[in-house]
C-alpha cells in the first residue's frame, strides 16, 4: 500500500528462438491527489500549489489572534506521505475564558462571596485580571498565603504544554477568603478578670461575619 507500479513487464523478442524482458517496471510512492485539509483559524501553505508530491510539506501559519497548538512539527504542518496526509495542526485561540477562576475559602461559602468583580481584566495571552472579592472578603491565589495581608488576587494568562497540545487559561485560581478580625480592645466597665479572659478567649481568632458575646458588670448593659 501507498506505491503504484511504474508500468508493466515487457517481454519482446531478441531472436527467431529466444525472448527477453526489456522493461522492468519499479514501485513509486503515490503522491497526494489535492491540498491538505484547511486549519480554522489558519492559513494552509503548500511547497507546490499544483502538485502534492510525496514528502511535500504545506505549512500552517496560524491568524494573530491565535497560535500553534503543540510545539511539535505535525502540529504546525501536513506532509504528504505515500498519498495521505499526516500531521494535526491546529490553531488555538490567545484568549483565556472571559471569567477568572473564583471559589470560597469552603463549600460552604460558595454563595456568600458570589459578588465579586474584575478590575482591568485582559484574557488575552500574557494579559492580567485582577479580582476583587465582595466586602468582608479579601482575595488571594491558591498559591498564596491565606492569612496574608493582601487584598486582590491577579491572574496572567498564559499558555501551558499538556501531553498533546497546548492550552491558553488563567495561570491559577482566586480564593475569596473571609478578612481577619482585629483584636477585641479591653472591655470597659468590665472588671470581671475571669470573665474578661473568657471573652478574650471567646474572641479570638474571628473572622468576617462570626460573633462573640461579653458579659458587662452588675448594672451595665
Amino acid at each position: 500500500p501507498g506505491y503504484t507500479p511504474s508500468g508493466d513487464f515487457q517481454c519482446a523478442a531478441v531472436s527467431l528462438h529466444r525472448a527477453e524482458f526489456q522493461q522492468f517496471p519499479t514501485c513509486l510512492p503515490n503522491n497526494c491527489t489535492g491540498p491538505p485539509p484547511d486549519v480554522p483559524n489558519g492559513v494552509v501553505q503548500c511547497e507546490d500549489s499544483t502538485q502534492w508530491l510525496n514528502g511535500h510539506v504545506c505549512t500552517v501559519i496560524c491568524e494573530a489572534s491565535h497560535f500553534h497548538s503543540g510545539l511539535a512539527q505535525a502540529d504546525r504542518e501536513w506532509r504528504c506521505v505515500l498519498g495521505e496526509y499526516e500531521g494535526r495542526p491546529a490553531c488555538v485561540s490567545r484568549v483565556c475564558a472571559a471569567e477568572p477562576p473564583v471559589r470560597g475559602a469552603g463549600a460552604e461559602e460558595d454563595e456568600v462571596f458570589a459578588e465579586y468583580a474584575t478590575r482591568g481584566c485582559d484574557n488575552t495571552f500574557g494579559g492580567l485580571c485582577t479580582v476583587e472579592c465582595a466586602v468582608g472578603y479579601h482575595a488571594l491565589t491558591q498559591q498564596e498565603n491565606a492569612s496574608g495581608p493582601v487584598s486582590t488576587g491577579v491572574l496572567e494568562c498564559i499558555s501551558v504544554q499538556n501531553e498533546t497540545n497546548l492550552e491558553v487559561l488563567w495561570n491559577d485560581t482566586v480564593v475569596c477568603v473571609r478578612v481577619n478580625c482585629t483584636a477585641l480592645p479591653a472591655p470597659v466597665n468590665h472588671s470581671n478578670m475571669a470573665t474578661e479572659a473568657a471573652v478574650e478567649q471567646a474572641c479570638s481568632g474571628l473572622v468576617f461575619g462570626d460573633e462573640c458575646q461579653a458579659t458587662c458588670d452588675p448594672g451595665y448593659n
